[in-house]
């Protein structure tokens, strides 16, 4: 029997292990001092990253739909969707073309990842000594830089799944 990690555990937790690197200063809490095991902090470093996720999410989400209505504008779709359409876009893929879905979901995971590394990066600039704050700067550029690359990559790949499933769908109807 095949087991999967779900997606959302494993980035919640990288994005939630990065900001250790900035909450830990700031709080002035190091590993060491809790003389816990270290398995049992997973469930807040887990919603630690739903948190930063969460934040980042809300801090780029009008950056998402101009790339988003760009990526529809090169692919000839004229009309602008409204935000829950690519929920219904992705639904209707998992429900005719489940491998296309899964593929659609991994994309979507590194976006996540490259999201929350921004915003952690630029947290790490602010509260951690540790780090310079010419690197932390960098790798939240960078990071932002590769999620806008991705968002559109990812969603262009939804849009083509999409054409990908009214064509097969149209096919069976008329068949």
């Amino acid at each position: 029997m095949k087991y999967a990690i779900p997606g959302l555990l494993v980035e919640y937790l990288i994005t939630g292990v990065c900001a250790l690197l900035w909450v830990m200063p700031l709080t002035g809490v190091n590993a060491e001092s809790l003389g816990i095991n270290p398995l049992y902090l997973a469930p807040g470093v887990y919603v630690l990253g739903m948190l930063v996720d969460f934040v980042a999410m809300v801090s780029v989400t009008k950056i998402k739909y101009r790339i988003r209505n760009k990526a529809q504008i090169r692919r000839g779709i004229s009309e602008i969707h409204a935000s829950g359409d690519n929920s219904k876009r992705k639904v209707k893929i998992e429900l005719y073309a489940p491998d296309l879905a899964q593929e659609a979901e991994r994309r979507s995971s590194r976006d996540r990842i490259a999201r929350g590394t921004s915003v952690n990066a630029i947290l790490i600039a602010i509260f951690s000594e540790a780090i310079p704050i010419y690197v932390s700067i960098f790798t939240s550029v960078t990071a932002l830089a590769m999620w806008a690359y991705f968002e559109y990559s990812s969603y262009t790949y939804v849009l083509d799944a999409e054409k990908e499933v009214d064509q097969k769908v149209g096919y069976e109807r008329n068949a």
